[in-house]
């Protein structure tokens, strides 16, 4: 148990708890930008003017004025398509740099792919049946069962305070996230894992339990960054959402189902998702067809309708997964059997003379 217990801390950390924390820095950085930008221009205005009246860039707009104009307009706060829009679009680079970077080494064959490989094959090492029982518990938080209930009911709570761009907001959480899960699947049609616990069908690149659950969960993060409740408050309910959102990957790692680099594709994809999400929701820029939609239910309905939908979401997560079936591993067959005579005489040509570390690399030769 101890052993158990420090790999997979170590490989929360090293994984996932890293990009999740970036996540989650981008989501407070988008929820308090204004609140940020209004401390700070007080000290960068001196600054600002002097640099406006600088030699260098006065040539800058004689000599580009649309160039000028636009970077100018690109941080002005006050306008929905001016820093809100440049934020949101270095996050969404960001998110891409990270999954292209993902693809780029799985299509050569990068050392990620041996990482991929060594990985899987160790978490199996560290199955226990407690452990199992928590790993489907929280993979279903991921699932495609409890992620609609819990968006449509959000979504009820939203309209039963009037607040539709809100409501549309979680609609598109629960759409978007599964629409690029499918076409990213089709299109690279990459392989699961062969010896997964628990059926999957699709194709293995991104995990669709990951991207679902780290674009829902991070929307809630970031509104309870954004909410009137207390500091302690908000700490706590962020770090359990990002721990939910990094169990999730660990569960669909642990459960044999994907690869490490399938987790942080997906967290890639989540971050695009999450600062499109982010910015539509904050628009100051009117949707009249989103803003003024209404349902024909009263608020009471509707909030009876949203809480009753939350719960029946955990109750489908641990009803799931005390349902769920367990595919049994047969042990692998041995092709070659390797006697003790075979040994003391000469190496098989195909056995390993030198271990290696988790990329491939060469260590110390192998003891007999």
């Amino acid at each position: 148990m101890p052993s158990a217990f420090i790999f997979y801390t170590l490989l929360f950390f090293v994984l996932l708890a890293l990009p999740a924390a970036m996540i989650v820095f981008a989501l407070l950085f988008f929820e308090h930008e204004r609140r940020l930008w209004k401390r700070l221009a007080p000290m960068l205005g001196p600054f600002g003017q002097r640099l406006a009246r600088s030699f260098a860039l006065a040539i800058l707009r004689t000599r580009f004025p649309r160039a000028a104009g636009f970077l100018s307009h690109r941080f002005n706060p006050g306008d929905p398509w001016g820093l809100p829009a440049t934020l949101a679009g270095i996050a969404i680079g960001a998110g891409l740099w990270i999954f292209l970077g993902i693809v780029q080494d799985l299509v050569a064959k990068d050392p990620l792919v041996i990482l991929d490989f060594r990985l899987h094959n160790a978490a199996a090492f560290f199955r226990t049946p407690a452990m199992t029982q928590l790993m489907l518990v929280i993979t279903e938080l991921g699932g495609p069962v409890v992620i609609p209930l819990l968006c449509t009911g959000a979504a009820r709570l939203a309209f039963a305070r009037n607040r539709s761009r809100l409501a549309a907001t979680f609609m598109l959480a629960l759409a978007s996230p599964g629409l690029i899960s499918v076409s990213s699947k089709t299109l690279f049609g990459n392989e699961r894992p062969i010896d997964a616990i628990v059926k999957a069908h699709e194709a293995s690149f991104p995990s669709g339990h990951m991207l679902s659950g780290a674009v829902v969960y991070g929307l809630l993060a970031a509104l309870l960054l954004g909410s009137s409740m207390g500091r302690n408050v908000r700490a706590i309910g962020v770090t359990l959402l990002t721990l939910v959102i990094v169990g999730i990957g660990l569960s669909r790692l642990y459960l044999g189902v994907h690869w490490p680099s399938d987790l942080l594709g997906s967290l890639g994809l989540a971050l695009i998702v999450l600062a499109a999400l982010l910015f539509f929701l904050h628009s100051a820029r009117p949707i009249r067809w989103v803003d003024t939609f209404e349902l024909p239910m009263g608020s009471y309905v509707l909030l009876t309708a949203g809480k009753a939908a939350l719960v029946m979401a955990l109750i489908a997560a641990l009803w799931l997964s005390s349902h769920q079936k367990l595919i049994a591993i047969a042990p692998l067959q041995v092709v070659q059997p390797l006697s003790i005579d075979t040994l003391r005489t000469a190496f098989p040509q195909n056995l390993p003379r030198w271990s290696e570390d988790l990329i491939g690399g060469q260590m110390e030769p192998v003891s007999l």
